[in-house]
């Protein structure tokens, strides 16, 4: 898998970028957010050693952050004993799904919750919608 976009997704273009997390994680979580999806990465990731990432909108819904570099990511989740190689994409729509999950629960906010769903339901049609199951389960 190339960088490829799939479902009608776009890239955040940089002049809408610094309005992009606070809608996906809500005001008071944007930088908690973006960190807890860098901290999932790296701990999942042995090959993940930081760098810049994309923010890309879905139809309907806001959307998830993918690492720009474009490749496959060995990703390994010790918390439900997943094991997998995925594209960049989809680590990143994982690693997304991880911190909105989290911050819904911990933080009890409407906002993650909601984007969770609507990340979760637009990504049941991408290529490698198996894997991404089996990673957040």
């Amino acid at each position: 898998m190339n960088g490829e976009l799939h479902g009608n997704a776009t890239l955040v273009s940089a002049p809408h970028r610094m309005a992009f997390l606070p809608k996906l994680f809500g005001n008071g979580l944007y930088l908690k957010g973006e960190g807890m999806v860098f901290d999932f990465m790296s701990g999942m990731s042995e090959q993940y050693t930081g760098g810049h990432w994309e923010f890309v909108k879905i139809p309907g819904g806001v959307g998830y952050m993918r690492p720009a570099a474009h490749g496959l990511y060995k990703l390994t989740n010790t918390m439900n004993g997943w094991d997998g190689e995925v594209s960049g994409d989809a680590a990143g729509i994982i690693m997304t799904l991880m911190a909105l999950s989290h911050l819904s629960f911990s933080d009890r906010t409407d906002t993650c919750a909601e984007n969770f769903h609507t990340l979760r339901d637009f990504m049941a049609d991408h290529p490698e919608a198996r894997e991404i199951y089996r990673a957040i389960d």
